[in-house]
């Protein structure tokens, strides 16, 4: 992350009328490093307004800025999947007479969707409908372990008191739920 003490430096220095370079050899006598420097100046002069911050995965080679998917675009990205499972479901229990083996198989097919697809493409289909994956808070790509945990303890744990654990979202710097901090993810903007 970007040194928030950094970014109000060269805010400040800015609005002060200081220039690239000036606020350079400040912060290098300061003790900062060239690439913090550089990363600190691109974020101060390219506000963005919808970020809260605007945050950093650092993947092998580069640093990533993302922007952080709020509640309710997730809680839309949800709905459809919940629309997208019940219309694959509605044949299911149509045509079943034994609605507790099917309830077992259903919920194992959906499972295997959620971890497969947010494994293999970072996002599910309402996710990919509302343009946002999900990463490791260390690089883009997610491990199987990480999907796994996510997508099965973690959100049985989200969901426990009153769903506490998902409505974190609206109120996380990072708008991780329970879920997310658990497996160590981020959902983004793509």
């Amino acid at each position: 992350m970007i040194s928030q003490e950094l970014l109000a430096f060269i805010k400040k220095s800015i609005s002060e009328g200081s220039t690239k370079e000036q606020i350079k050899i400040a912060l290098s006598s300061g003790g900062w490093s060239e690439s913090d420097i550089e990363e600190g100046y691109v974020v101060a002069t390219n506000p963005v307004s919808n970020y809260q911050s605007i945050p950093q995965v650092k993947t092998e080679n580069k640093t990533v800025f993302v922007e952080f998917a709020g509640f309710w675009i997730r809680v839309l990205a949800y709905f459809i999947d919940v629309f997208v499972c019940v219309i694959f479901m509605i044949p299911f229990f149509v045509f079943s007479e034994d609605t507790v083996l099917l309830e077992v198989v259903l919920s194992i097919i959906v499972l295997f969707y959620l971890v497969f697809t947010t494994k293999k493409y970072q996002a599910t289909l309402g996710k990919m409908a509302v343009g946002i994956k999900v990463i490791s808070e260390k690089s883009e790509n997610l491990t199987w372990g990480q999907v796994i945990l996510r997508e099965t303890i973690g959100k049985i744990i989200s969901g426990l008191i009153f769903s506490i654990g998902y409505l974190a979202v609206a109120f996380t710097s990072k708008k991780q739920g329970f879920h997310d901090l658990i497996a160590r993810t981020l959902v983004v903007y793509k």
